[in-house]
């Protein structure tokens, strides 16, 4: 007898809560009384500062295809910039992104585009990808430094 196994990925509960729940309370900012113009150019400064410098200026650049040099202060203060973009902290977003450019648009890319739009976007945070279980093969470069290791537990 054959007992017939799942490859179908579990949902990854606390993600799907966590975007929920911010995108809800971020339609309470469109109410009158919670709009403000001094907000939004908060908010837009935020998200040069997290998704700009963070993100793509630190760790995808920086710290992911080593682009670029800087000290080390700079690098840090950059991954630090990109840990508060809600995207996870620099070891796990860096050896995701490096199994991407290994697998790119094949099956084993964790965030497949020929599976459509959302889901190279958004769906894939979605479930439990087993290439996570591959992160520390592809970070060596990075898994042990403890400034990282501090960015991965806040």
């Amino acid at each position: 007898m054959t007992i017939a196994t799942s490859t179908k990925s579990q949902l990854n509960w606390l993600h799907i809560t966590f975007f929920a729940g911010l995108h809800i309370g971020i339609l309470f900012a469109l109410f009158p009384s919670n709009f403000s113009w001094k907000a939004i150019g908060v908010f837009l400064f935020l998200y040069w500062v997290t998704g700009g410098l963070g993100i793509t200026l630190g760790f995808h650049r920086l710290i992911t295809h080593r682009s670029f040099q800087t000290p080390k202060w700079l690098e840090y203060f950059l991954a630090f910039c990109g840990t508060l973009s809600c995207q996870g902290g620099p070891i796990d977003w860096v050896g995701m992104h490096r199994i991407h450019h290994l697998h790119s648009d094949q099956e084993l890319d964790p965030h497949d585009s020929n599976k459509g739009f959302w889901w190279s976007h958004m769906a894939w945070m979605f479930y439990h990808s087993p290439a996570f279980a591959d992160v520390p093969r592809f970070t060596k470069d990075i898994g042990d430094d403890p400034f990282y290791q501090f960015c991965k537990r806040i």
